[in-house]
């Protein structure tokens, strides 16, 4: 028999065919917080199963083109980032620009850059002692609130 084609809007999980038949669709690219998927089958009785999948409009059957299409698209689904065309970033262009930050070269590499560093400067004053900072003051206890006072009806009024 003749490949069909099908489309999973939800493939992030394995869809069941009615007769208990699992399919694991192609993971193509992901789209609103699910990953769509595409299946190529040449199996009369698996295309049985998908065709009441199809009627239940869980799937649907695209032409080969479509097929061929998605999988160009295809992106990895564990490293997807949206942006296939990225470039490459030199390492020297990811060195910061802050002041205070300068290139360190590694002597091992002969000249080639490594992990950039900050010098770090020692505070000029003294810190405070342990005993200044862990000492405690006798306070005052807090204020209690007062629940709020409800108006009561009077007597005559109620009767």
């Amino acid at each position: 028999m003749a490949t069909k084609y099908y489309y999973s809007p939800n493939a992030s999980r394995r869809i069941a065919g009615a007769d208990g038949t699992l399919f694991n669709f192609e993971v193509i690219d992901q789209f609103v917080g699910k990953w769509r998927g595409v299946l190529a089958e040449d199996d009369a009785k698996r295309q049985e199963s998908l065709a009441l999948l199809v009627e239940k409009k869980l799937i649907s059957e695209i032409t080969e083109d479509e097929y061929q299409e998605y999988l160009k698209k295809k992106t990895n689904p564990l490293y997807s980032t949206g942006n296939s065309n990225r470039r490459e970033v030199s390492a020297l262009s990811r060195t910061s620009q802050a002041p205070g930050v300068r290139l360190v070269q590694n002597p091992e590499d002969r000249g080639t850059p490594s992990t950039p560093k900050t010098e770090v400067k020692q505070p000029e004053t003294a810190v405070e002692s342990e005993e200044d900072i862990l000492s405690v003051e006798a306070v005052a206890p807090p204020k209690e609130d007062k629940p709020a006072k409800r108006s009561r009806k009077k007597k005559s009024e109620a009767e």
